[in-house]
């Protein structure tokens, strides 16, 4: 696919649509660092950043809408598994979670106050959270209940990823 987005400081979105040869900027309409994106299709992508800012875009990113008062913790990334369900983490330990394309989100229980740098499922149940202090946690509902997996190293966990349930990496550094 040649379409793609990424995010930085000051609220900076830019998209390509020539497999990054051109990237255009778009107007966020927010001011704060922006850290991920999520893309669904062609034209829908969330975003998301410092002080609780979550962004979508349903036209291509010619207007981003903000889903505000959800929480005010600066947020690390955003993982949507298909156009409905999704996943936002963040500092002290947040994960918030839509079943509904964003319309409402649900804050899901982690019982750490570590930062979650990182999420990625598998499918609707299988998750997996990485982040500061080496923190990985592990759901098989959906998030429902996060448990903590031993990672036997304190240093900061930046992204994981899983090809299956059983077979996944962890990156991060010391």
């Amino acid at each position: 696919d040649t379409i793609g987005w990424t995010v930085g400081d000051a609220g900076t979105i830019l998209r390509t649509t020539n497999g990054g040869d051109d990237w255009v900027n778009q107007t966020s309409n927010s001011n704060q660092t922006l850290w991920s994106v999520s893309l669904i299709d062609d034209n829908t992508c969330w975003a998301i950043g410092n002080l609780g800012t979550i962004l979508k875009t349903t036209d291509g990113g010619s207007n981003w809408n903000s889903i505000s008062g959800i929480t005010s913790q600066p947020l690390r990334e955003v993982f949507f598994i298909n156009v409905n369900t999704g996943w936002v983490c963040g500092a002290m330990g947040t994960i918030i979670k839509t079943t509904d394309s964003g319309i409402s989100w649900n804050t899901q229980t982690t019982n750490t106050t570590l930062r979650i740098q990182s999420i990625f499922f598998n499918d609707l149940n299988n998750g997996w959270a990485v982040g500061e202090n080496g923190i990985i946690l592990h759901t098989t509902n959906g998030g429902q209940d996060w448990l903590s997996q031993i990672s036997n190293t304190i240093n900061y966990l930046l992204d994981v990823h899983f090809e299956n349930t059983n077979v996944g990496w962890v990156v991060g550094w010391n």
